[in-house]
């Protein structure tokens, strides 16, 4: 609690404090959320009306902040409970906080995120990688995050969708190792989405109809 009383005292003499930025672009709140401090983040977004929804030098806010390999969890419920659209913001690498959890391994985070905070589970990251493939990376070094990938299945992420090398999270899963047969079998539980009637006439009248999707259909 001793960091909390020097905060208390810093924004005691200096009202602005809690707005004020490091040379890294980094606010009060950046640091707390870094350090998974509840209760200093409590603090300062309850008492001191610190904004969530801002961005240090490499575009990380908050949110971004708090992930790692476990915990974080109550920080950004609570991050997330003052501004939810901070969810689905990418970083300066355009990495998302599911992103982030995913490629960490933090299990807890992601069904938070898929839950609590709605994540979409398509928004993807560097050379276009999904969450999904993000996850079933991982799996080929921690077959115990399996889970991860079953997670975000079932909340609706799509298999089919290719990174920018054209990976699936099928061709994904043939290198993850002793576990890539388990994740090829879950992920045969999970068939293509298809597009509605409206989507196929609109592509077939514009003359695409055989053009594949960003999701990797073909019509």
């Amino acid at each position: 609690m001793e960091s909390i009383e020097i905060v208390k005292h810093m924004l005691s003499n200096e009202a602005h404090a809690v707005e004020q930025r490091d040379p890294s672009g980094s606010t009060l709140l950046h640091a707390a959320a870094g350090t998974r401090n509840r209760h200093l983040c409590a603090l300062l977004l309850e008492e001191y009306h610190a904004n969530p929804d801002v961005v240090d030098q490499n575009g990380n806010t908050p949110l971004h902040r708090c992930q790692t390999r476990d915990g974080g969890v109550r920080v950004a419920e609570m991050l997330l409970k003052h501004c939810s659209s901070l969810v689905d913001r990418p970083d300066g690498l355009g990495k998302t906080a599911l992103y982030l959890a995913c490629e960490k391994g933090n299990e807890d985070m992601v069904k938070t995120l898929l839950s609590n905070g709605q994540a979409r589970h398509d928004i993807p990251g560097p050379g276009k990688c999904t969450p999904l493939i993000a996850a079933i990376k991982l799996v080929a070094q921690q077959s115990r995050k399996i889970p991860i990938v079953e997670l975000l299945l079932l909340h609706g992420a799509d298999p089919n969708i290719a990174d920018a090398d054209g990976r699936t999270a099928v061709i994904t899963a043939k290198n993850a190792g002793l576990a890539g047969e388990e994740i090829k079998n879950m992920l045969s539980l999970f068939p293509p989405k298809r597009r509605s009637a409206a989507t196929i006439s609109f592509i077939r009248s514009s003359g695409n109809e055989r053009k594949t999707s960003n999701s990797g259909y073909t019509i």
